[in-house]
């Protein structure tokens, strides 16, 4: 955004720390650095998944406000895990005087500008570690059974992603373990037996 209408931190991405079962929450910050007031409206394309608060407003000059965005619990890890599609929309345009922000907005002659961020999964490790892949069902059709592995790969890149950032953070602080081997090599020789016994 330019320095003449609201500036949207973060920018591009709004991440949400994943964990299975649990709600999962994200916040932007719209500041206003212009000497006008401005309004704002923040949509999304999946509003039953999430919950924004406040969704529209009016931002007074030189002034910030939080924006906090909650996500539904997820029983299992999405399908598009590595690359969501849900997307937030941002909207902000000039309020002068007026107070009622779905006027503003629908005006003809309005000036919006709007910026678009894409939510981004991060794994964290306990979430990670409690999951559990389920077994196939013994009718499973062939879209089914696509659509389960699909699952079932974003599962354990997000398994595999949280475990190299315990890893990272285990050997930073020297972390050993006795008779030469290093918690790398425990952590591949779980991960190695994990899918082995999944699919063999």
């Amino acid at each position: 955004m330019a320095n003449d209408s609201v500036v949207i931190v973060p920018s591009g991405e709004l991440p949400f720390d994943f964990e299975l079962k649990k709600q999962c929450s994200s916040e932007m910050t719209l500041k206003n650095p212009t000497g006008d007031k401005m309004a704002f409206k923040v949509k999304t394309t999946s509003p039953k998944k999430y919950c924004v608060k406040p969704n529209t407003g009016i931002i007074e000059p030189g002034a910030d406000i939080k924006v906090m965005v909650m996500m539904q619990a997820h029983r299992e890890i999405p399908a598009d895990f590595n690359a969501c599609k849900d997307k937030f929309l941002v909207q902000v345009t000039k309020s002068g005087d007026s107070k009622d922000v779905a006027e503003l907005f629908s005006r003809s002659d309005a000036k919006i500008d709007e910026t678009r961020l894409r939510v981004k999964y991060v794994a964290i490790g306990k979430g990670a570690e409690e999951v559990t892949l389920p077994a196939p069902p013994a009718n499973e059709t062939a879209e089914q059974a696509q659509a389960r592995l699909t699952r079932d790969v974003a599962l354990l890149s997000a398994r595999n992603k949280a475990l190299t950032n315990d890893l990272n953070l285990m050997m930073k602080r020297g972390g050993k373990i006795q008779k030469g081997f290093t918690l790398l090599h425990i952590l591949l020789t779980a991960i190695f037996a994990f899918v082995l016994g999944r699919y063999l």
